[in-house]
């Protein structure tokens, strides 16, 4: 399967809803949360399509609002669909 490319990989940070970019992100790339970490109470998420291998990085704050921070193609250690 083709990659699929955003047209926010040149366009900076973007915001809104935790529930919206995961609907999004499974919905429209076929991506799964891979990993995640918290930091001073912010979580960071990794979503990652296994076959097309494309990648999104959320920062997630306490009160649901997001920010996708990256995206990209050619992730390195999917894990299996």
């Amino acid at each position: 399967a083709r990659a699929q490319t955003r047209p926010t990989e040149t366009t900076g940070v973007q915001g809104g809803s935790h529930a919206e970019f995961a609907a999004g992100l499974a919905g429209g790339y076929g991506e799964v949360l891979c990993a995640g970490g918290t930091v001073r109470e912010v979580k960071m998420e990794t979503w990652v399509n296994p076959e097309t291998l494309t990648w999104t990085v959320l920062m997630v704050h306490a009160d649901g609002k997001a920010c996708m921070i990256a995206s990209g193609n050619d992730f390195s250690g999917a894990p299996n669909a």
